[in-house]
């Protein structure tokens, strides 16, 4: 299942580390055992998923609807793992000058 948001410009996303976006995401669904669903939010620009290889990272769902309130869920979770990514990534010019 698929859904396809356009975020307000005021909403606070964080930019996709590969192409900038912050308004224009897919919402997916899967289903990943018999009882559960996995819902997450990949950038419809360039289809990158920072979720993606991650287990856990992703909003759990008995159902897997991309209802309003399990895309408010999965874009949370895109925050959060690109937060979670931009600490472990070295920032360019970090090293001092010896």
């Amino acid at each position: 299942m698929a859904r396809n948001i356009r975020m307000l410009q005021k909403s606070k996303v964080e930019p996709c580390p590969k192409c900038g976006n912050n308004l224009l995401f897919n919402i997916l669904s899967e289903q990943v055992a018999e009882d559960s669903c996995d819902v997450w939010a990949e950038c419809a620009v360039c289809g990158y998923d920072p979720t993606s290889g991650k287990e856990g990272h992703r909003l759990e769902s008995v159902w897997g609807g991309t209802d309003d309130n399990n895309c408010i869920w999965a874009v949370e979770c895109w925050n959060e793992e690109i937060r979670e990514d931009a600490k472990t990534i070295p920032q360019e010019n970090s090293t001092q000058a010896e």
